[in-house]
């Protein structure tokens, strides 16, 4: 991962400062987020997740102008997932890209709080579709989430 994130809360979702991957860097700027930050807490809040930004105050959002989708980076408390009805990051990457999905290239650095109370990491870059299986797949290896939709 590109920064290091420090901002556990096991019964949220922590938004911290950072930019997944090789994505440019304003100088001298530790506190940036990539542009779809607040888009990003906004759907997660209308549904119903508990999500907060580490730096509430000092949000400066960088955009590369791409047709692809560079979320934020995140840290998954363990409430979060273990109160999920199932999928829950297959759920929040559905609601992010909307079908046809296999036309966005997303990249996703998250952190996920294990029910054996260890951080995992789930990166992907690739194509949405392959993005949302591939949650599917990281949660059920953490004991999380279900096979089907």
């Amino acid at each position: 991962m590109t920064d290091a994130m420090s901002e556990w809360d096991p019964n949220s979702i922590v938004v911290v400062p950072g930019l997944p991957n090789s994505l440019s860097r304003p100088d001298g700027d530790d506190a940036v987020y990539p542009g779809s930050t607040l888009a990003f807490v906004k759907v997660l809040r209308g549904a119903g997740y508990p999500v907060r930004v580490a730096t509430p105050n000092k949000i400066r959002e960088v955009s590369h102008h791409s047709a692809e989708l560079w979320l934020p980076l995140a840290e998954f408390g363990l409430a979060v997932l273990a109160g999920g009805a199932g999928n829950v990051l297959a759920d929040i990457l559905m609601r992010l890209m909307p079908p046809p999905r296999r036309s966005t290239t997303a990249h996703i650095r998250w952190k996920v709080q294990g029910t054996d109370g260890v951080a995992h990491d789930f990166s992907f870059d690739g194509d949405g579709d392959a993005a949302v299986e591939a949650a599917r797949a990281f949660e059920r290896s953490l004991g999380y989430g279900e096979d089907d939709d």
